[in-house]
């Protein structure tokens, strides 16, 4: 029995040393053959296989740590993983609003492995980063002729959003972009190019309260959108897919963020951190349910509403309202404090998207108003406002004509000339147009403009 067992364990080593001689026979024709495949695989080891965007542990800054490695102890395919700097926890209220409290930070460990780190940030954290209070940004420049806009579809859920929908977003993209080059005769450009963004409302974002029809708060939507968008636009366009109460009967309307420029007429004040923007974000159009929108290609839904609730960032404001000189009237280009007065001569067939009008004259010396149909273009005094006009053509006069006063004894076919003005009288009255210093912006009274305020959510 004994002697047997002996045999058995030789038998046994015999057939060990001849499958490792195999074994290494196997790998080492693999090797000898696979050339240069097999020595990456073996000198995988000693690669950087772990990368960090923001260079480390930073709490501060939004980062994304890529991980790369072989499956399969080594041997097998590379296989890449990502993991993303991110906000958890419960919200928290802090100065500017709701964040929340808690960051993970992800780095690389000796470029080798992914690191986790969590702490709590002192002012909250948004965006995948803490907030640094300590962090002063340079004001927005207002001389400027490129801007961006980002384009939102709001829902109360997924199941509202349909394909069709996101076309007429994106038709409207593509022809804003040409037709606010146009309108500025090319003097400036709109980026719209970022995709839709869809905002479903998590509970926060559109009231139920008080009201027969829904309601968006404007700064809650603009909060979370910043949660996963860059805040780099200076305007944004609200699109909801139900009835909202500030454009059910298809009003649209448009809401300064910030106004940082003199000799507009109007207040200055920056209530952009309210918004979710760190100085970026110029004002928000509203505009009512998508599905009025037929046709995006028509000019009826064009550009008109997007190239008028956006002009609104800059006019109308300057001067008084027409009043055929009584009370004290220096400057009569406007009327209800926010449009072109009527009878302000436009000098495009089209008209001009804040209000100004094409006049033609009558047989008898009388002008009537007349504008022909398409994609109309900003009235020269807008581009002053807006800082594009040519200095050369602040002496041009362009003619008012006495329509009579809008709301009261307004005629469009008997008007007769009333006088002429020049953005040279637009600085007599309202001074130099020109930037804001940091310390004349404060935050406005009524951030809001004419969009009224409704009660607040519970939290």
């Amino acid at each position: 029995m004994y002697h047997n067992v002996n045999k058995f364990c030789l038998l046994s080593l015999l057939t060990i040393l001849f499958l490792s001689t195999t074994v290494s026979a196997f790998w080492s024709f693999n090797f000898t053959f696979s050339g240069n495949a097999i020595k990456e695989q073996l000198s995988s080891a000693n690669k950087k296989v772990c990368t960090d965007s923001d260079n480390g542990i930073s709490f501060f800054n939004a980062g994304v740590v890529t991980y790369k490695h072989k499956t399969f102890f080594g041997f097998g395919r590379w296989k890449v993983e990502t993991y993303k700097d991110s906000c958890y926890g419960n919200l928290q209220q802090y100065q500017d609003g709701k964040f929340y409290k808690k960051l993970k930070e992800y780095s690389c460990d000796k470029g080798q492995m992914v690191k986790k780190t969590v702490t709590d940030c002192e002012n909250g954290c948004k965006n995948g980063a803490c907030i640094n209070k300590s962090i002063v940004t340079p004001p927005v420049s207002c001389d400027k002729n490129n801007f961006t806009m980002a384009f939102l579809l709001i829902a109360h859920n997924s199941s509202e959003v349909s394909q069709s929908q996101i076309d007429k977003l994106n038709s409207i993209k593509k022809y804003f972009s040409d037709d606010f080059a146009n309108a500025t005769r090319y003097l400036a450009s709109i980026d719209t190019s970022y995709p839709v963004v869809v905002i479903i409302d998590n509970g926060s974002l559109i009231g139920h309260e008080d009201y027969d029809i829904d309601w968006i708060y404007p700064e809650r939507v603009m909060n979370k959108f910043y949660e996963s968008n860059p805040d780099k636009f200076d305007f944004v366009s609200f699109y909801p897919v139900f009835n909202d109460f500030n454009t059910k009967e298809g009003i649209e309307s448009h809401l300064n963020v910030q106004h940082n420029i003199l000799g507009l007429g109007s207040e200055i004040a920056d209530d952009s951190k309210k918004y979710g923007s760190n100085g970026k974000l110029l004002g928000i159009n509203f505009f009512p349910n998508i599905e009025r929108i037929t046709s995006p290609e028509t000019d009826m839904f064009r550009s008109g509403g997007l190239l008028h609730e956006t002009g609104h960032q800059w006019c109308c404001y300057a001067g008084d309202d027409f009043a055929k000189g009584e009370n004290g009237a220096k400057l009569e280009i406007i009327q209800q404090g926010i449009h072109f007065y009527r009878g302000l001569q436009s000098p495009y067939p089209t008209g001009d998207p804040m209000g100004s009008d094409n006049w033609v004259i009558n047989p008898d010396g009388t002008y009537r108003r007349e504008n022909a149909e398409g994609i109309q273009k900003y009235h020269p005094i807008q581009l002053y406002f807006m800082g594009l006009l040519p200095k050369e053509e602040y002496s041009q006069k362009y003619k008012i004509y006495n329509a009579g006063i809008v709301g009261v004894d307004f005629n469009d076919q008997k008007a007769v000339f009333y006088k002429e003005v020049s953005i040279l009288d637009i600085i007599a009255v309202e001074g130099q147009r020109k930037c804001a210093q940091n310390d004349t912006v404060t935050p406005p009274e009524n951030p809001d403009n004419n969009i009224p305020v409704p009660p607040a959510l519970p939290n």
